[in-house]
């Protein structure tokens, strides 16, 4: 009994049930075994060939089990019956079950640190975690039902930039380009909102590919056309006007090319927006705490999100470097659409972050491609309350 002066020991319970559950397993699979042998053995189909130990990797545990191997005799190939039962591939060692566990967990939004402190008793290596998301093929299944747009639909752009190792183990840069899109929001809790009828899309490349406006907007506009019922006018030889769409982003160029392909409104982020008002007048680096600008800061911070374009442009002028008044006079019609009543905000950013950043830890681990792709698929299907086919 797992008593220590006169105290309950939770360890030694888990341990105790954890083990007696991996012994239990063990037997199962050790009695299939013997009923195969004994039941299904075709001598003038199979051969025995003889009885090695297979390492068994379960959500229980690791086992090293004596398991009869036959060679068949048509395709003269070796099989394991029991890893066959139990779905276990050719020079694999983990069981189906727990194949599919890490990808469900994955789905649900879990982290590897996460996933791996839930399976304490399996001894999980980081690279064999990597391994079975690599070699498990994950889509993302469309929605049957579209979401119908009554008023607007909302497009938050953004890309970031990771370093994946290839085929080969070399590591490379890859842009991972998202797409938030939206009908609305909601109010929920006091000062929290939730965006409504919420689908995320993404393209992974190499920037030396060359990604064409054109590629980018086919993508969306396929997306557009899989998730929601909405009358948008299709690009052809010449730019359409869709005032049903509001494309959001952080200023980039490509950004600012959708909208004006698209023909939709064009909201400026304002996270990057008055980062940048903040370093230029308050966090200045090389001055001192009464160097810092206060009335500017605030002056600039209200014309900007009241959508006042021409007062905030005076006032940047002869106050901060070329950079920052560049970033704000690029951008006019972005500032403009601010104080519109249709603009609920841009949430690109934290986008980025909780699809992206969030599978890596906020760390500097480098995944293989397709084990990223595969993160990111599952990813994407739970936040898009979609179904991921797991082949």
């Amino acid at each position: 009994m797992p008593w220590i002066n006169d105290k309950y020991d939770y360890d030694t319970f888990d341990i105790q049930h954890a083990n007696q559950k991996l012994n239990d397993y063990d037997k199962d699979l050790l009695d299939y075994d013997y009923y195969w042998y004994k039941n299904k053995y075709d001598r003038f189909k199979f051969k025995l060939i003889q009885r090695r130990k297979k390492l068994i990797i379960n959500p229980f545990g690791k086992s090293y089990l004596p398991l009869r191997i036959y060679k068949n005799l048509e395709t003269n190939e070796n099989i394991c019956p029991v890893k066959q039962a139990i779905g276990i591939q050719k020079y694999k060692n983990c069981t189906n079950n727990l194949t599919l566990f890490i990808i469900k967990q994955i789905h649900k939004g879990k982290r590897q640190c996460d996933i791996i402190d839930m399976l304490p008793y399996c001894n999980i290596s980081k690279q064999t975690y990597s391994n079975i998301i690599k070699n498990t093929k994950i889509e993302i299944q469309l929605p049957i039902n579209k979401y119908e747009v009554k008023d607007y639909l909302h497009i938050d752009m953004d890309d970031c930039f990771e370093y994946l190792a290839n085929e080969y183990g070399i590591i490379e840069k890859y842009c991972i380009r998202i797409f938030n899109f939206y009908t609305h929001k909601i109010n929920i809790y006091k000062n929290r909102n939730q965006l409504q009828n919420k689908t995320l899309a993404y393209m992974i490349f190499k920037p030396s590919d060359n990604i064409t406006q054109d590629k980018v907007y086919e993508f969306t506009y396929t997306t557009i056309f899989n998730h929601y019922n909405i009358k948008i006018n299709h690009l052809t030889n010449i730019f359409w006007q869709n005032n049903n769409l509001i494309i959001g982003g952080d200023g980039a160029l490509w950004i600012r090319a959708m909208a004006k392909w698209f023909g939709g409104k064009y909201v400026l982020d304002c996270f990057h927006s008055i980062r940048y008002l903040w370093k230029a007048f308050i966090n200045v680096k090389g001055k001192k705490k009464s160097d810092t600008n206060w009335p500017n800061y605030f002056d600039t911070s209200f014309n900007f999100k009241s959508g006042n374009y021409h007062e905030l442009i005076n006032i940047l002028k002869p106050n901060v470097d070329e950079k920052t008044f560049n970033y704000f006079k690029n951008n006019e019609q972005g500032i403009i659409n601010q104080g519109q009543d249709w603009n609920i905000g841009c949430h690109a950013e934290s986008t980025v972050s909780h699809l992206v950043k969030s599978l890596k830890g906020y760390g500097a681990k480098s995944y293989n491609y397709k084990t990223f792709v595969n993160m990111l698929n599952a990813r994407v299907a739970h936040i898009n309350n979609q179904n991921i086919i797991i082949c």
